[in-house]
């Protein structure tokens, strides 16, 4: 079975995911410095409780729903046991915020607990964080792939670029329209993946709407989060509730254009 194949069968499973809601709206330069500086105290305040070792604080940080399954009590004394790293010292390099998204750069000195006999190393962590009523929050490492990089690595112009080809994608999807959508997908794919096995893959699923979350380029190299509301197109199945799919579509430049990548698309 073809690669593709594979890959879209695995896609279209109708399983509801979680969409990453962010805001969006337009920052003055005085606004972002402002939550710059808050974001930068916060950070502050963070790596100070772990080099303390100050795990009533650190419980602070956690995400408020995370917060609501266990109590500072609990989370001291797993830390306390469990906790892999001491933080010797740290700074904090930058801080960049876009609407309620943030990025902090971090230099830190560390060692592993169990091993006594070993010399701190230096480490980095670009942590990404995020707003939620007002307060700054770190992102857990299981949610960091949902969110996009700092500002400061990615190609705004090229992000415009982007989002006005997957528009037109998107308007493919909706018309059923497969011989443009794959028109628009990597040219140097069409040996592996046919048009007419593509079409027939993509017929699978009928598509309502949609919301793009993010954009972002960085090189030659594109990722669009989306939510697809679609179901299954099929007769038998005409009774069946639309559902959300929250996806990360890759994108790639070729001869200046940028096309969406169908074997290495996560």
């Amino acid at each position: 079975m073809r690669v593709y194949i594979s890959l879209m069968l695995a896609a279209v499973a109708l399983l509801p995911s979680c969409a990453t809601v962010r805001s969006s709206r337009p920052t003055s330069d005085r606004a972002r410095r402002h939550d710059e500086a808050a974001l930068r105290r916060r950070a502050e305040q963070l790596w100070n409780a772990k080099v303390a070792e100050d795990w009533a604080t650190v419980f602070q940080f956690q995400d408020p729903k995370l917060r609501q399954g266990f109590d500072e009590a609990q989370f001291a004394a797993w830390s306390e046991k469990e906790e892999p790293f001491e933080i010797h010292s740290f700074q904090i390099e930058s801080a960049v915020t876009d609407g309620d998204l943030g990025w902090v750069r971090v230099p830190y000195r560390t060692s592993m607990r169990r091993f006594k006999g070993l010399e701190p190393r230096d480490a980095y962590h670009l942590q990404k964080w995020r707003r939620i009523d007002g307060q700054w929050y770190p992102i857990p490492n299981n949610e960091a792939d949902e969110y996009p990089e700092s500002p400061s690595q990615r190609d705004a112009a090229a992000e415009r670029e982007l989002a006005a080809r997957f528009a037109k994608s998107w308007e493919a999807r909706r018309t059923a329209d497969w011989a443009e959508l794959y028109r628009l997908s990597d040219p140097r794919d069409h040996e592996r993946v046919l048009s007419e096995e593509f079409a027939a893959v993509e017929g699978l699923i009928e598509y309502f709407d949609h919301k793009v979350y993010w954009v972002q380029v960085i090189g030659d190299v594109g990722k669009i989060r989306v939510m697809y509301y679609h179901k299954v197109n099929d007769p038998s199945m005409q009774n069946l509730t639309p559902q959300e799919k929250v996806k990360v579509e890759r994108w790639v430049k070729f001869e200046n254009e940028w096309y969406r990548d169908l074997i290495q698309e996560p």
